[in-house]
């Protein structure tokens, strides 16, 4: 058995969720014997040229293969007779947090996935809530979507026993990741309390490990490298998710791995994936959100608490155990004799 990964998205120069679950997805992939994966990747970084490739080039390449499999939402809008595809649809947040969103982009997802729903002979997603909302825009995709979870980067289990005075927050720079709620709600109880404020986001019109001060309590960091967000989860106090759409959420997962309490807004993804691990503010307001991180740091009981399931968590989401899953559903899709 031969399959054709579609690394395109590895070429993007910011790295945010889905080009990291690509890179480690693939890491893990290539250690199997069962299956024989190549990965091909365009050799130009223009994205007009990227998507003629993706398009154009990819398809006829794969004839050469038993299944093309594209992990990051996009793939060729049509198939050759014979060749077989499994796509990861991440989420679809293009629809139901279109205004984060270029215009641009919207149109071209908008116009392409349902082509690529049509023709794939299944479809992956990272949780159940948001194969729910998959299947609320394209119930036609009901009998052939499955979830299998992402893995945690082994790199960020860690612990320390010494904190410094600061808060965590990890996103993008999508609107829809509420840059403004985490800097509003931190801004209401930073008289009452004796830590910083640092936010780290991806962000690909910012120069690389550029940062600066909104104020004397609140630093915001660019692009920088897992090297140096490691030791940024190792360090802080309390990470906050203020985010209002995630259809998994890697930092979550990267601060309950760094042995971090977290506090979030009430997120159906990370209540699914995380659970009691997890302190949800009751919504998705400033108000909620400051006294949710209020009440967990000045509670070293419920940070305690929150801790305890580390472990049981970390188990749940291994890259062996994703990457095991995904195997086992290329082999099904290659044997079926469906077109």
């Amino acid at each position: 058995m031969k399959v054709l990964i579609d690394g395109r998205v590895l070429q993007h120069k910011t790295v945010s969720g889905v080009e990291r679950y690509t890179k480690s997805l693939i890491q893990y992939l290539t250690k199997t014997k069962e299956i024989e994966f190549d990965l091909i990747k365009p050799s130009s970084d223009g994205k007009i040229s990227q998507h003629i490739w993706e398009h154009f080039y990819l398809p006829f390449k794969a004839i050469e293969y038993d299944l093309l499999f594209c992990p990051a939402n996009i793939a060729p809008v049509w198939i050759p007779e014979g060749v077989k595809l499994v796509v990861t649809l991440h989420s679809v947040a293009y629809l139901a947090a279109s205004n984060s969103y270029p215009k641009m982009f919207r149109k071209y997802y908008k116009k392409t996935i349902p082509h690529i729903i049509e023709i794939a002979n299944h479809i992956i997603t990272v949780s159940h809530s948001e194969k729910n909302r998959i299947i609320h825009y394209y119930p036609e995709i009901k009998e052939k979507i499955s979830v299998i979870y992402n893995g945690i980067d082994e790199k960020f289990i860690q612990s320390s026993s010494h904190r410094d005075k600061y808060i965590l927050s990890v996103i993008s720079h999508l609107s829809v990741k509420n840059m403004n709620l985490m800097i509003d709600a931190f801004n209401l109880i930073k008289n009452k309390i004796d830590y910083n404020l640092k936010i780290v986001v991806s962000n690909p019109y910012k120069r690389e490990n550029s940062s600066f001060n909104l104020s004397d309590r609140i630093t915001i960091f660019y692009n920088l490298p897992d090297e140096t967000l490691i030791n940024m989860y190792k360090y802080a106090s309390l990470f906050v998710m203020p985010s209002s759409y995630e259809s998994f959420c890697f930092p979550v997962l990267e601060a309950i791995a760094s042995s971090l309490p977290v506090v979030c807004t009430p997120l159906d993804a990370v209540k699914e994936v995380c659970g009691n691990s997890v302190f949800f503010s009751s919504d998705f307001e400033k108000e909620s959100l400051a006294r949710a991180m209020f009440t967990v740091l000045t509670n070293p009981y419920i940070q305690d608490n929150l801790r305890k399931n580390r472990d049981e968590v970390l188990s749940l989401y291994t890259w062996e155990k994703t990457a095991a899953e995904y195997i086992s559903l290329f082999k099904k899709v290659i044997m079926s004799n469906e077109n």
